[in-house]
Protein backbone atom coordinates (compact mmCIF):
# COMPACT_ATOMS: atom_id res chain seq x y z
CA UNK A 1 0.00 0.00 0.00
CA UNK A 2 1.50 3.33 -1.03
CA UNK A 3 1.08 6.54 0.89
CA UNK A 4 -0.09 9.76 -0.69
CA UNK A 5 2.56 12.45 -1.06
CA UNK A 6 2.63 15.06 1.68
CA UNK A 7 1.47 18.60 1.06
CA UNK A 8 3.91 21.40 1.83
CA UNK A 9 2.40 22.15 5.24
CA UNK A 10 1.70 18.55 6.36
CA UNK A 11 3.95 16.65 8.72
CA UNK A 12 3.81 12.88 8.72
CA UNK A 13 3.81 12.23 12.47
CA UNK A 14 4.18 8.45 12.45
CA UNK A 15 7.28 8.46 10.23
CA UNK A 16 10.33 6.64 11.53
CA UNK A 17 13.39 8.72 12.44
CA UNK A 18 16.12 8.61 9.83
CA UNK A 19 19.78 9.42 9.78
CA UNK A 20 21.30 10.21 6.44
CA UNK A 21 25.06 10.21 6.03
CA UNK A 22 26.02 13.33 4.11
CA UNK A 23 29.20 14.71 2.58
CA UNK A 24 28.39 18.14 3.92
CA UNK A 25 28.14 19.20 7.54
CA UNK A 26 24.72 19.62 9.11
CA UNK A 27 23.83 22.98 10.67
CA UNK A 28 23.55 22.86 14.45
CA UNK A 29 22.82 26.51 15.30
CA UNK A 30 22.90 30.02 13.89
CA UNK A 31 24.45 33.16 15.28
CA UNK A 32 22.97 35.96 13.22
CA UNK A 33 23.61 35.02 9.59
CA UNK A 34 26.51 32.74 10.53
CA UNK A 35 25.71 29.02 10.44
CA UNK A 36 27.58 26.80 12.89
CA UNK A 37 27.83 23.21 11.68
CA UNK A 38 28.66 20.05 13.58
CA UNK A 39 32.05 19.63 11.90
CA UNK A 40 32.87 23.29 12.61
CA UNK A 41 32.17 22.64 16.30
CA UNK A 42 34.53 19.65 16.17
CA UNK A 43 37.19 21.73 14.43
CA UNK A 44 36.90 24.43 17.08
CA UNK A 45 37.17 21.79 19.78
CA UNK A 46 40.39 20.46 18.20
CA UNK A 47 41.86 23.97 17.90
CA UNK A 48 40.96 24.65 21.55
CA UNK A 49 42.58 21.35 22.53
CA UNK A 50 45.76 22.23 20.61
CA UNK A 51 45.93 25.68 22.22
CA UNK A 52 45.41 24.30 25.74
CA UNK A 53 47.92 21.49 25.14
CA UNK A 54 50.47 24.00 23.81
CA UNK A 55 50.12 26.21 26.88
CA UNK A 56 50.36 23.23 29.25
CA UNK A 57 53.50 21.98 27.54
CA UNK A 58 54.96 25.52 27.47
CA UNK A 59 54.29 26.02 31.18
CA UNK A 60 55.79 22.64 32.16
CA UNK A 61 58.91 22.79 29.96
CA UNK A 62 62.13 22.19 31.86
CA UNK A 63 65.73 21.13 31.32
CA UNK A 64 64.99 17.75 32.91
CA UNK A 65 61.93 16.60 30.96
CA UNK A 66 58.96 14.90 32.53
CA UNK A 67 56.92 12.18 30.82
CA UNK A 68 54.76 14.52 28.70
CA UNK A 69 57.70 16.65 27.62
CA UNK A 70 59.74 13.55 26.75
CA UNK A 71 56.89 12.20 24.64
CA UNK A 72 56.55 15.43 22.69
CA UNK A 73 60.32 15.77 22.25
CA UNK A 74 60.43 12.27 20.72
CA UNK A 75 57.49 13.03 18.41
CA UNK A 76 58.85 16.40 17.28
CA UNK A 77 62.39 15.09 16.76
CA UNK A 78 61.05 12.16 14.71
CA UNK A 79 58.91 14.50 12.60
CA UNK A 80 61.88 16.84 12.08
CA UNK A 81 64.04 13.91 10.93
CA UNK A 82 61.30 12.91 8.49
CA UNK A 83 61.17 16.50 7.23
CA UNK A 84 64.98 16.45 6.88
CA UNK A 85 64.68 13.48 4.55
CA UNK A 86 62.52 15.59 2.23
CA UNK A 87 64.42 18.89 2.41
CA UNK A 88 67.93 17.53 2.87
CA UNK A 89 68.94 20.20 5.42
CA UNK A 90 67.89 20.94 8.99
CA UNK A 91 67.82 24.71 8.38
CA UNK A 92 65.33 24.27 5.54
CA UNK A 93 63.28 21.85 7.62
CA UNK A 94 63.04 24.38 10.44
CA UNK A 95 61.52 26.91 8.00
CA UNK A 96 58.61 24.72 6.91
CA UNK A 97 58.21 22.44 9.92
CA UNK A 98 55.92 24.62 12.11
CA UNK A 99 53.24 24.94 9.42
CA UNK A 100 53.49 21.37 8.16
CA UNK A 101 53.42 19.84 11.63
CA UNK A 102 50.52 22.07 12.72
CA UNK A 103 48.40 20.91 9.77
CA UNK A 104 49.41 17.29 10.42
CA UNK A 105 48.49 17.60 14.12
CA UNK A 106 45.14 19.25 13.26
CA UNK A 107 44.21 16.44 10.85
CA UNK A 108 45.39 13.75 13.27
CA UNK A 109 43.36 15.11 16.19
CA UNK A 110 40.28 15.62 14.00
CA UNK A 111 40.48 12.00 12.86
CA UNK A 112 40.93 10.77 16.44
CA UNK A 113 38.04 12.94 17.61
CA UNK A 114 35.78 11.23 15.06
CA UNK A 115 36.55 7.89 16.73
CA UNK A 116 35.51 8.93 20.25
CA UNK A 117 32.25 7.56 21.63
CA UNK A 118 29.43 10.07 21.31
CA UNK A 119 30.84 11.86 18.27
CA UNK A 120 28.27 11.23 15.59
CA UNK A 121 25.81 9.54 17.95
CA UNK A 122 24.89 12.37 20.35
CA UNK A 123 22.59 14.89 18.76
CA UNK A 124 19.00 15.93 18.19
CA UNK A 125 16.12 15.26 15.82
CA UNK A 126 14.83 17.85 13.36
CA UNK A 127 12.06 17.75 10.75
CA UNK A 128 13.23 17.84 7.11
CA UNK A 129 10.64 17.40 4.36
CA UNK A 130 8.24 15.73 6.76
CA UNK A 131 10.85 13.23 8.00
CA UNK A 132 12.26 13.29 11.52
CA UNK A 133 16.02 13.36 10.80
CA UNK A 134 18.83 12.84 13.32
CA UNK A 135 21.48 15.60 13.36
CA UNK A 136 24.66 14.72 15.30
CA UNK A 137 25.99 17.51 17.52
CA UNK A 138 29.63 16.69 16.74
CA UNK A 139 31.08 15.17 13.61
CA UNK A 140 34.73 14.55 12.80
CA UNK A 141 36.01 17.71 11.14
CA UNK A 142 37.74 15.76 8.39
CA UNK A 143 34.48 13.94 7.56
CA UNK A 144 33.19 17.20 6.05
CA UNK A 145 33.95 17.62 2.34
CA UNK A 146 34.63 21.36 2.86
CA UNK A 147 37.41 20.70 5.39
CA UNK A 148 38.94 18.02 3.18
CA UNK A 149 38.92 20.30 0.13
CA UNK A 150 40.38 23.22 2.10
CA UNK A 151 43.18 21.03 3.46
CA UNK A 152 43.83 19.70 -0.05
CA UNK A 153 44.10 23.22 -1.48
CA UNK A 154 46.33 24.20 1.42
CA UNK A 155 48.63 21.25 0.73
CA UNK A 156 48.92 21.92 -3.01
CA UNK A 157 49.44 25.67 -2.69
CA UNK A 158 51.62 25.34 0.43
CA UNK A 159 53.94 22.77 -1.15
CA UNK A 160 54.54 25.08 -4.10
CA UNK A 161 55.08 28.15 -1.92
CA UNK A 162 57.47 26.25 0.36
CA UNK A 163 59.20 24.87 -2.74
CA UNK A 164 59.87 28.40 -3.92
CA UNK A 165 61.05 29.45 -0.44
CA UNK A 166 63.33 26.45 0.01
CA UNK A 167 64.85 25.81 -3.43
CA UNK A 168 63.94 28.99 -5.32
CA UNK A 169 61.48 29.85 -8.06
CA UNK A 170 63.49 28.59 -11.03
CA UNK A 171 64.19 25.13 -9.59
CA UNK A 172 60.57 24.73 -8.50
CA UNK A 173 59.29 25.84 -11.91
CA UNK A 174 61.83 23.61 -13.64
CA UNK A 175 60.46 20.56 -11.82
CA UNK A 176 57.17 21.02 -13.67
CA UNK A 177 58.51 22.14 -17.05
CA UNK A 178 62.07 21.02 -17.73
CA UNK A 179 63.70 23.89 -19.62
CA UNK A 180 67.32 22.88 -19.09
CA UNK A 181 68.95 20.60 -21.61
Amino acid sequence: MSEAPLANNEIHTDSKPSHEVTLFAEPVMHIGNFTITNSLLSGWLVVLLVIVLSFVIRMKISRIPGKLQSLFEIVIEGALELCDQVTGQRTLSLKVFPVVFSVFFFVLLNNWLGLLPGVGSVGFYEMHNGVNTFIPLFRGGTADINTTLALGFLAVIGSNVFGVIVVGFWKTFNKYINLTA
